[in-house]
């Protein structure tokens, strides 16, 4: 792939290929004009994670509707995950469990790296099936 063949978005324009911003209806179609005039969209693990923080916390989307676009990006072909394989580890777990997606991505960055894992977080400690200690 050649870089006129991929970009990276941020997540502000990432959110507005997804969601209608009102107040800024200019910039929801030239996010979305922009995405169709390349092959691929690159979305860094950081940008991963805020744009669910964005959706939850700023847009007040349900889990449910969170899980469905993760899962749209997750299948297009033209979207390029930075490590795929943890980001769907990660919405595998957010999608059953109860804590926040980038809390199920730190996670994953710990058992990749033969760890064990700490927290104080109380909806992360619940998690089923992960070995998840607290101090």
């Amino acid at each position: 792939m050649t870089n006129q063949q991929m970009i990276a978005l941020d997540t502000n324009v990432l959110v507005r290929v997804f969601v209608n911003d009102p107040d800024s209806p200019e910039q929801n179609t030239l996010a979305r004009n922009l995405i169709n005039q390349y092959e691929f969209v690159y979305i860094s693990q950081v940008v991963q994670a805020e744009f669910v923080w964005v959706l939850k916390r700023r847009l007040k989307f349900e889990r449910s509707d969170i899980v469905k676009v993760l899962q749209i990006i997750a299948n297009h072909q033209a979207f390029v995950l930075e490590n795929k394989e943890r980001f769907l580890n990660a919405l595998e777990l957010y999608k059953n469990n109860s804590a926040d997606f980038a809390d199920y991505l730190i996670v994953n960055y710990a058992q990749t790296n033969d760890c064990q894992f700490f927290t104080f977080d109380k909806n992360l400690l619940k998690t089923k099936n992960i070995s998840i200690f607290s101090p």
